[in-house]
């Protein structure tokens, strides 16, 4: 039997090798569209976090944590998207030390975008579904990454 998925029907293919097709037909289609916004997916991630968690002071060792991330990575990362004036950084006057990092109303409205492209492949993806079939399939993949998940994710969780 042939494990990679090459001339196999559809039916036959495992669970684990649909999931890296989707996934990857999704990173081609984000990164895609981010090149029309001279952004990466790394970079995007960062403002999604950023956004997420808007009403806390958010430092740069906290973004690097929470997206498992090196300390020089997460430098270059925001330096980046500080020279598109996407975030700004500066001094926490509490801790001199730390630098805090938010976003800039320009990156706000390149995040409303974002969302409204994710929300057309989400379209995209559960086209012909029902209501109950869209459950069912979120319900079995939190399922699948929960089978899969190691207990390090689940202490970060």
């Amino acid at each position: 039997m042939n494990h990679c998925g090459k001339n196999m029907l559809p039916s036959e293919e495992p669970i684990s090798f649909k999931i890296k097709k989707i996934n990857e037909r999704f990173l081609r289609d984000m990164n895609n569209r981010l090149k029309e916004d001279d952004l990466t997916y790394s970079q995007l991630t960062v403002l999604i976090f950023l956004r997420r968690n808007r009403s806390a002071r958010t430092s740069l060792k906290d973004l690097c944590e929470a997206l498992h991330i090196t300390h020089p990575t997460g430098i270059g990362l925001i330096r980046r998207l500080s020279e598109k004036e996407l975030v700004e950084s500066r001094v926490d006057p509490d801790n001199r030390r730390c630098r805090i990092i938010k976003l800039t109303d320009k990156a706000e409205a390149l995040l409303h975008k974002s969302f409204e492209h994710r929300q057309n492949m989400d379209q995209r993806l559960s086209g012909g579904l029902s209501e109950e079939e869209i459950a069912t399939v979120k319900a079995l993949l939190d399922r699948m990454y929960n089978n899969i998940k190691d207990e390090t994710e689940e202490e970060q969780l």
